[in-house]
């Protein structure tokens, strides 16, 4: 699941300000939490919307920030940037609880 925050880079010059990315993405996970992870199991119906075959989880105690298109690597095997889009709902409902844990983790 990616977030994008758009964002002046700071080694550009102030009177040229070029932007970056911010990219924020939880990982994905085929084996279930741990008890001091916080994890949202993705939905059978999501999981077959994203060609995804197994059981998973997207891990929101843990939220990695990289610039696109410099940090980011396509998804193994198909060449792509990503998986699909996460329905509306889904979506909203991760970000929500993405936003809790961060304000918990301070």
């Amino acid at each position: 699941m990616v977030f994008v925050k758009i964002r002046s880079d700071p080694r550009s010059p102030l009177e040229e300000p070029l932007y970056l990315k911010e990219v924020i993405y939880l990982p994905i996970s085929t084996k279930p939490p741990r008890a001091a992870q916080r994890a949202v199991k993705i939905p059978h119906q999501v999981r077959l919307h994203l060609g995804i075959p197994d059981d998973c989880w997207l891990i929101i105690s843990e939220c990695n920030i990289q610039y696109w298109p410099n940090d980011l690597n396509r998804v193994p095997g198909s060449g792509k940037w990503l998986y699909g889009f996460l329905p509306p709902r889904f979506f909203r409902s991760v970000r929500d609880q993405l936003v809790v844990e961060l304000k918990t983790q301070g």
